[in-house]
C-alpha cells in the first residue's frame, strides 16, 4: 500500500497537486479507483480512493480511517555533515530509527558544507512513510560547533580516542531526553574536546568506524535501550521512556 505524508488537514476530499500528483501519477502509475494511504502526525492515517484526475491534479475520496497517530520519545542526532550519498544514508537510516531530531554541526574538520536542507527533508520524508512513523523528524539549520556547546550542555558525544577511558553506551545511565552527537571524518579537533567538558563522553569499541557507521550504532544501541517501537497504537496523553538493559552485542 502506498503510504503519503500530508502536511495539511485529511479532509473528506482531498485535491493532490503539484510534486504529489506528479508521484502518484507518473512515478506510481496510479489511476482512478486505485487505494492509497494519507498520514501525518495530527490527524492519523487514512485509507482514500483516487475518485477524478486531470492534466494537473488528483481529487481523492477519503474511505476510512486506518491509525491513530503516535508521538516517539525524543531522540536528538546531531552530526558533522559527511558527503553527499552519505549523508542521505544517514538521514534515512536515523528516520528509520526513530530520530525526532537532526542537527547538522560544523566543526573543525568538516569538509562537506555544503548541502541542501530541502533534499534532506525530502529524504526523511520518504523514510517516514515507508517505517510507518507519523511524522518526520525535525531537520534544523546548520550550526557552528561553538554554538552547539553554548546551546547544549548535557548530551552523549562518541569519543574515538583511545587513549582516553569512556564507559561503553551499553551500559551508560541515560537521560531522559537523550541528544547524541558524532564528529566528522577525522574526528573532533584537540581543541573542539576540550571544550566538550559538559558532555558524556562514550566508546563503540575498538573498531574505528565511519561516521554514518558510529552513528547509526548509537542510535540502533539508543533506540533499543529506550524501547522506542514498544509504543501503543494510538497518541497517549504522557509518553515516558522506560530504559531496558541490553544483552552483551559482539
Amino acid at each position: 500500500m502506498i503510504r503519503i505524508y500530508h502536511k495539511e488537514s485529511l479532509q473528506k476530499q482531498i485535491i493532490l497537486i503539484d510534486d504529489l500528483f506528479h508521484y502518484i501519477s507518473n512515478v506510481m502509475r496510479m489511476k482512478v479507483g486505485f487505494t492509497l494511504h494519507l498520514f501525518n502526525e495530527t490527524d492519523g492515517e487514512y485509507a482514500y480512493t483516487i475518485e477524478q484526475t486531470t492534466r494537473k491534479e488528483a481529487i481523492l475520496k477519503q474511505e476510512k480511517k486506518i491509525a491513530e497517530p503516535f508521538a516517539l520519545p525524543p531522540l536528538r542526532l546531531a552530526f558533522a555533515p559527511i558527503r553527499k550519498n552519505r549523508l542521505s544514508f544517514l538521514i534515512e537510516k536515523a528516520t528509520e530509527l526513530g530520530v525526532t531530531e537532526l542537527i547538522p554541526v560544523v566543526t573543525d574538520h568538516t569538509q562537506h558544507r555544503d548541502f541542501s536542507l530541502e533534499r534532506l527533508n525530502a529524504i526523511a520524508i520518504e523514510a517516514t512513510e515507508q517505517c510507518e512513523r507519523f511524522s518526520p523528524p525535525m531537520i534544523k539549520e546548520p550550526i557552528s560547533f561553538a554554538d552547539f556547546i553554548n546551546t547544549e550542555k548535557d548530551f552523549i558525544y562518541l569519543d574515538e580516542r583511545r587513549d582516553i577511558k569512556t564507559d561503553s553506551l551499553l551500559t551508560l545511565p541515560l537521560p531522559q531526553n537523550p541528544l547524541l552527537l558524532v564528529g566528522p571524518e577525522g574526528g573532533f579537533s584537540k581543541e573542539e574536546f576540550e571544550h566538550m567538558k559538559t558532555g558524556t563522553p562514550v566508546s563503540l569499541g575498538k573498531l574505528i568506524l565511519r561516521a554514518e557507521t558510529a552513528s547509526l550504532k548509537a542510535l540502533s544501541i539508543l533506540s533499543e535501550r529506550y524501547q522506542i517501537y514498544q509504543l501503543p497504537t494510538h497518541r497517549p496523553s504522557s509518553l515516558k521512556l522506560t530504559v531496558s538493559p541490553l544483552p552483551t552485542i559482539i
